[in-house]
């Protein structure tokens, strides 16, 4: 039987890719639906945006069919502040079945628990990792207070708590004080990955020439274990092993660390960064690599390592990874705990037996095609939705 077609609102505090993975699910999620017939819209702020200049009354365009609404912010920008935000959820939230909220200790998330609680309209909270033990441990001093003024009694409220693993989800049991909890994994739309071109990246990149290429994709983060990564691939290299090291996502606080670490181990001439890679840029990386690294000492999910398997990458992640557990099964890579020894070893072996590396990517590709494409992961989704309401 056919679903009625619901009104569904996303409030995330923003869009920009730069943030990871958060404001690329949220988007595709939101799109997702839109296909299986209902209405979609996102709501949002300017926080982080390279070019933040909206006008006063925020600016409205539709992608795909989902209506965006982004609204500016105000000092304190960090927590992103926007009066007008908070005015249009007060219109906008009495006429949605159902609002999906993408973030924790944000003004978004106290305006959005405050205005659903005042139409009774009911919300899914979506931590995106944020209840993990890393996270959760990091600036206690800035956090509790936040819990005591709003942040539990949002939790406490919601609907619903979404987690994308299992893994995730034991790891934030503790903080939900009782709360209904969902594990939808996050999708990957497969098509944009179906044909890729190779040789363009190498082509901009002759310093690389023909070595295997060693792919770190993500932000350059504390969490991400680029010290370990570097580590071990110095180590590789030692070992015989050719390789070169690329290192591609936007900074967050790490990249002078990195060129550092990246220096003192001699590997200047075997390591290229390259800042934020996006669109069609970022799949001929891809499809130039030879292997995946995600050495991270958290991580909710692992969309990169979702993105490495649809474009046939073997990998080496961490056991810190989320999506470890759903994807051991697949026999598509290596993972290995978070310590430089067991790294380097996986790596090595990788880029020793490039036949068998290669045989496991292409069943890393079949096996992410079933499990993480948004057709099966939309139906479950709405499945969440409609025993909500």
């Amino acid at each position: 039987m056919k679903r009625r077609s619901m009104k569904i609102l996303h409030v995330i505090p923003t869009l920009n890719s730069q943030k990871g993975g958060p404001s690329k699910a949220c988007f595709e999620m939101a799109r997702s639906m839109v296909q299986r017939g209902h209405i979609v819209s996102i709501q949002t702020t300017t926080l982080l945006e390279p070019n933040p200049q909206v006008p006063a009354l925020g600016k409205v365009e539709e992608c795909d069919s989902v209506t965006i609404h982004r609204h500016p912010i105000r000092r304190p920008q960090a927590w992103a502040y926007s009066p007008r935000l908070v005015r249009c959820l007060r219109e906008t939230i009495p006429s949605v079945d159902i609002v999906h909220l993408h973030s924790l200790y944000l003004f978004p998330t106290w305006a959005t628990g405050r205005e659903c609680a005042r139409s009774s309209v009911p919300y899914i909270l979506h931590p995106h990792g944020s209840l993990d033990s890393w996270h959760y441990r990091r600036k206690r001093w800035k956090k509790k207070p936040v819990e005591v003024w709003f942040q539990d009694s949002v939790t406490r409220s919601a609907a619903a708590v979404q987690l994308a693993t299992e893994k995730e989800k034991q790891e934030a049991l503790p903080r939900l004080f009782g709360a209904r909890t969902a594990v939808v994994p996050i999708g990957l739309d497969f098509c944009e990955y179906a044909q890729p071109t190779r040789g363009r990246f190498r082509a901009a990149h002759p310093e690389i020439g023909g070595r295997p290429i060693v792919l770190f994709l993500g932000r350059l983060d504390l969490k991400k274990g680029l010290d370990l990564l570097v580590d071990a691939f110095a180590e590789t290299l030692r070992l015989g092993c050719r390789a070169h090291l690329v290192i591609a996502g936007p900074d967050h606080g790490m990249q002078k660390q990195v060129e550092t670490w990246v220096e003192e181990r001699g590997l200047r001439e075997r390591t290229t960064l390259t800042g934020q890679v996006t669109g069609t840029d970022k799949l001929d990386l891809l499809a130039d690599s030879d292997l995946f690294v995600l050495p991270s000492q958290t991580e909710s999910f692992g969309i990169a390592v979702i993105e490495a398997m649809a474009s046939g990458l073997p990998f080496v992640i961490s056991d810190q990874v989320g999506v470890e557990a759903e994807i051991a099964q697949a026999n598509a890579g290596w993972v290995v705990p978070t310590a430089t020894a067991p790294l380097r070893d996986a790596m090595a072996e990788a880029l020793r037996d490039a036949a068998g590396a290669r045989a496991k990517g292409a069943r890393g590709r079949a096996f992410a095609t079933q499990r993480f494409s948004w057709d099966r992961i939309a139906a479950a989704q709405e499945e969440i939705y409609a025993s909500i309401l």
